[in-house]
């Protein structure tokens, strides 16, 4: 295999580590570049390009590619010292810095091989989102994808691609036998928006920077969004998400504070059964796996094994509740 083909299958293994979440960043009302085009995320790069920002004013001149791994890695290490040893966590910024250019760098130089285009002055607005969100301490989930334009795909529809990195729909899906891959819109991270009475193929949810969708029917279809208080149902056809005290199909969505139960929306519980679906518990409970109840969420300090069991502000660090921040071990070592 040659260094090009395994530097392609490292960066495909995590290649959805790396998607701009160019939407989140309208719906917060930031302004973005005019180009609008969707980034390609490098594989260990996840967690640091979940950290977010819209462009500002002030900042520096653009990053030249071979500058952009040192000046990542000075805007981590310089400023997440004091996040990690709040965080109980061993900080050694010459340690940080040289572990994290040398993996930034060995990305950089996969990508290179790809047909990607790189965007300088969107290198300089995520170096400058590394430095403000690393001295905040900010968890990556709470923030925009503003490292969303660093490099961006350049083949269009229908192209010929080795991996979904190079297409601009960031979607190059396998084939059955090796065969010949091409670019698509197919996947649900790009998926058009349905309106209510068009015909659809997904129901879909953006959560945050993420989104996720379920396929009925007519997969080549658009999405119908809950968060547009619409899902795509039995006709495969956008319809209005049914509300509390109206039916709806076993497993669709209910609007609000609501789940389909017996082909009725019925308020989401606090306390009570959550066997049928884990999405029964309202948001200031959780669905032990255990028992199968909706349990009230654990407060900072409690125990913990999944993050669902804390509050929306805590995940589960080393099986304790505790805040929802950008340090972790990894990160405050510099390993990516």
């Amino acid at each position: 295999m040659t260094r090009a083909a395994r530097a392609r299958g490292r960066i495909e293994a995590a290649r959805s580590l790396w998607t701009g979440q160019v939407g989140a960043a309208y719906a917060a009302g930031c302004s973005l570049t005019a180009r609008r085009s969707r980034v390609i995320r490098a594989a260990t790069l996840g967690l640091l390009l979940a950290l977010g920002a819209c462009n500002s004013g002030d900042s520096g001149p653009p990053v030249p590619i071979g500058e952009l791994p040192r000046l990542l890695a000075d805007a981590l290490c310089g400023n997440i010292g004091p996040c990690c040893q709040e965080a109980g966590f061993a900080f050694d910024a010459a340690q940080c810095r040289a572990a994290a250019e040398a993996e930034l760098r060995q990305n950089v130089d996969e990508y290179s091989m790809l047909q990607v285009s790189y965007d300088a002055a969107a290198a300089r607005a995520c170096v400058d989102a590394y430095a403000r969100y690393a001295q905040a301490c900010v968890d990556t989930s709470e923030v925009l994808s503003g490292c969303g334009l660093v490099f961006t795909g350049t083949l269009t529809d229908g192209a010929v691609c080795t991996q979904s990195a190079e297409c601009i729909s960031r979607s190059c899906p396998s084939v059955p036998d090796g065969g010949v891959r091409q670019c698509t819109t197919s996947s649900s991270g790009s998926r058009i928006h349905g309106k209510l009475g068009e015909a659809c193929g997904w129901t879909c949810t953006t959560n945050g920077s993420s989104t996720s969708c379920s396929g009925s029917g007519n997969t080549s279809g658009p999405g119908c969004y809950t968060n547009e208080g619409l899902y795509c149902d039995a006709a495969h056809v956008c319809a209005t998400v049914p509300m509390l005290g109206q039916a709806c199909t076993s497993g669709a969505a209910c609007a609000g504070e609501a789940f389909c139960e017996g082909n009725v929306c019925v308020a989401k519980r606090t306390s009570g059964s959550c066997a049928t679906s884990s999405t029964a518990c309202a948001s200031s409970a959780y669905c032990d796996s255990t028992t199968r109840q909706c349990l009230p969420r654990k407060a900072s300090g409690e125990t913990c094994t999944t993050h669902s069991e804390c509050q929306s502000t805590d995940r589960c660090t080393t099986g304790t509740c505790r805040r929802r921040t950008i340090a972790t071990e990894n990160m405050c070592s510099g390993n990516l």
